[in-house]
């Protein structure tokens, strides 16, 4: 992941934590947040202050690629910790770290990331690899390998980080334990892999189905309830948490907050209504669209609104914390729409 992120985190000790509200928060494509220029990095330590967040989970790949901007990094851990009481996380990760040619270049910004937190007073609490490699070209029909060689990579990860006493935590995705893998005579969810070799994982749990307030029915309260719990065809979020139960793990999740309209999917909403009404020649020439439009409206809280987020974390909160030590809290992607997503 080359683009610059921030994600602002609960501390990873959780026993405390404050389940009503949003744990963390990505923030992304603010250098400024870093360098402190125009006021931006106070006004988003003052946000995340506002909003209970008590640790931030900043990319960091830049800083190792470019040791000049290190300065930088070690002002805003700083100024995190000692001004607004804040611990922070590095993310660290590139979708392309997955495959066995790019191990190399994962421990090499991994080592350089330690022999940095070395020279630090302040020092972050953890690393999350956000690596993601169901982005890879080919990642379908290559599932095997590809998952092979990405649970290669972070056994090879943590055989650095655990020596150097690094919480470390990596991000899935909410489809992870339907996928099943092969390693030897082992065949399980991907997932489970994942959760068997990190600290903690988070899970980017990007559905807004799980907030959905037309609940009226006692059949649309089964499927709100389905859904909301991860207990549907697509998705096992309940079943990963379960699992990391078992093993003594902490699993986070994420919201997505992120705002787009049907032109970003080069489509108007009369196309894809007349491939809701079976139009073969629009399913011909905009199927496609829609369907990724209407899987991007199903997986943003844009519309919906913040009540409507924190109702559905709260059902979350409530349902897994009554159930599982394991459960860490969820959290909001991103800033940038979180800041100004409507009431």
């Amino acid at each position: 992941m080359k683009t610059f992120i921030l994600a602002l985190l609960f501390s990873l000790n959780v026993s405390a934590a404050d389940f009503t509200i949003p744990g963390f928060m990505y923030v992304y494509d603010y250098d400024n947040a870093v360098t402190g220029v125009n006021g931006e990095r106070e006004t988003i330590l003052s946000f995340a202050k506002a909003n209970g967040i008590t640790n931030i989970f900043l990319s960091a790949n830049r800083y190792f690629d470019y040791p000049s901007k290190q300065p930088a990094l070690t002002d805003f851990i700083n100024v995190a910790k000692n001004s607004y009481g804040m611990n922070t996380t590095l993310v660290l990760g590139d979708y392309s770290w997955a495959l066995t040619a790019n191990h190399a270049e994962a421990l090499d910004i991994t080592n350089k990331a330690i022999a940095y937190v070395k020279t630090l007073l302040v020092k972050p609490v953890a690393f999350q690899y956000d690596v993601e490699p169901h982005a890879l070209d080919g990642w379908s029909s290559n599932l095997q390998s590809y998952s092979n060689q990405y649970i290669d990579m972070i056994g090879k990860i943590m055989t650095v980080t655990k020596p150097a006493g690094m919480h470390t935590q990596f991000t899935t995705s909410n489809f992870y334990g339907g996928k099943m893998i092969k390693r030897g005579s082992i065949t399980k969810p991907l997932s489970q892999y994942v959760i068997d070799l990190s600290d903690s994982i988070l899970i980017m749990n990007y559905r807004d189905d799980v907030a959905y307030t037309k609940v009226v029915s006692s059949t649309s309260k089964q499927t709100f309830s389905n859904k909301i719990l991860g207990t549907s065809s697509s998705h096992y979020v309940t079943d990963d948490i379960a699992y990391a139960n078992t093993k003594g793990k902490k699993v986070f999740q994420a919201f997505n907050t992120h705002c787009k309209s049907a032109a970003d999917f080069v489509v108007t909403e009369a196309n894809c209504a007349a491939v809701m009404k079976l139009d073969k020649v629009a399913y011909s020439n905009y199927g496609s669209s829609c369907n990724s439009y209407w899987d991007y409206k199903a997986s943003s809280f844009c519309e919906e609104g913040k009540a409507a987020m924190i109702k559905a974390g709260k059902l979350l909160n409530t349902t897994y914390t009554a159930k599982y030590s394991a459960y860490a809290g969820y959290g909001i992607f991103a800033y940038k729409y979180f800041s100004v997503l409507k009431p």
